[in-house]
């Protein structure tokens, strides 16, 4: 069975049905749908199954994310600011020991924007106790080869 990816990202699109009389394609145009597609496809290269834009991030406050990088996407001259959604949030729910894991993926990730060499070490270390998460994963790996900082140059779709 494959695997689904998502990516989403907010701002305007042309909606409608753009085949004609004789032939209905409904669909959606232009760089909001593009950027969507677009962070569709950098989950295969981040390991991630959902990827999510700042602008959808700060609209939606029910829930939680944890920060991926600034993705630069194939066309785009800037980085966009992506996220990967953890859980809803709900206080009663979250384990002690989720949320020292979320805290120290917090921690990490800021020495990694901010240039700092102790990014890698922070975050093997989250992965000592956390094998499965793939986006500590593909940290590590990027960290390990060289990436200084949370800017993530995409070259392909």
């Amino acid at each position: 069975m494959g695997v689904t990816r998502v990516g989403v990202h907010r701002g305007p699109a042309i909606v409608g049905n753009f085949g004609g009389q004789r032939f209905f394609d409904y669909t959606a145009i232009g760089d909001t749908v593009n950027t969507a597609a677009r962070l569709e496809g950098a989950n295969k290269y981040i390991g991630t199954r959902l990827c999510v834009s700042g602008p959808v991030v700060r609209a939606a406050s029910a829930f939680v994310f944890r920060p991926v990088g600034n993705i630069f996407l194939k066309g785009k001259h800037e980085g966009i600011e992506t996220f990967e959604p953890v859980s809803a949030v709900n206080e009663d729910h979250v384990g002690v020991l989720a949320h020292e894991q979320a805290q120290a993926y917090e921690n990490a990730f800021a020495l990694m924007k901010n240039g700092n060499s102790g990014a890698l070490e922070a975050f093997r270390q989250i992965q000592a106790t956390s094998q499965e998460d793939a986006l500590v994963r593909f940290q590590v790996y990027r960290l390990s080869h060289g990436a200084r900082n949370a800017d993530i140059i995409l070259g392909e779709k």
